[in-house]
């Protein structure tokens, strides 16, 4: 059992560096505490601590309308709710150090919920993701609108539109003078 007690300690190493992923000098599953590493692991890799203090909190913006949306994953959802996923790999870790096959077996189905949890949440920020995206390129539509319009106001040449509107305010005057003399014509003066 003992490349399979390797293995899973590099797992379990890889899985603290991997709760601990930072995105612009930002821990992303920190919740708000965006600046503490949220987890440590110990030196006989015994257990994880959790060392952020606001891991379970969410992060918010507002994305238009009034609308408010989360926009993170916090590590307690991740890694620690409803299933640990650290404690998981322990477990089993700690079951092939005894080489106990019976409590081997006794830790797959926890070891399981681990990874269903953590493609659950996958799939979760996944769709996030695509929603965001989505919404990014309406903006950037309206906006590109917004500048389209903006332009043709900005680009406008003053001279020249009085000058075509005081034409048009000439030839509107002068219909009406032609109608108004029309309009005088009564039926005496067809008789």
């Amino acid at each position: 059992y003992g490349p399979y007690v390797q293995q899973l300690n590099e797992l379990l190493k890889k899985l603290v560096n991997l709760a601990n992923s930072r995105f612009r000098d930002h821990y992303i599953f920190a919740g708000t505490s965006v600046k503490d590493a949220p987890f440590t692991l110990a030196a006989d890799l015994s257990q994880v601590d959790v060392t952020a203090t606001h891991i379970d909190d969410e992060l918010k913006v507002e994305i238009g309308d009034g609308r408010i949306d989360r926009y993170n994953v916090t590590g307690q959802e991740a890694f620690l709710e409803p299933v640990n996923v650290f404690q998981a790999v322990i477990d089993i870790r700690n079951a092939f150090e005894q080489g106990d096959q019976q409590q081997i077996n006794a830790n797959l189905p926890q070891l399981e919920k681990a990874l269903d949890q953590v493609l659950r949440v996958n799939s979760r920020l996944g769709a996030q993701i695509n929603r965001f995206q989505l919404l990014r390129d309406q903006y950037s539509t309206a906006d590109l609108r917004i500048q389209e319009f903006l332009s043709r106001i900005e680009d406008t040449d003053m001279a020249r539109a009085i000058t075509e509107l005081q034409m048009e305010q000439t030839s509107l005057e002068a219909s009406l003078r032609a109608l108004s003399k029309t309009m005088n014509i009564s039926l005496l003066d067809y008789l």
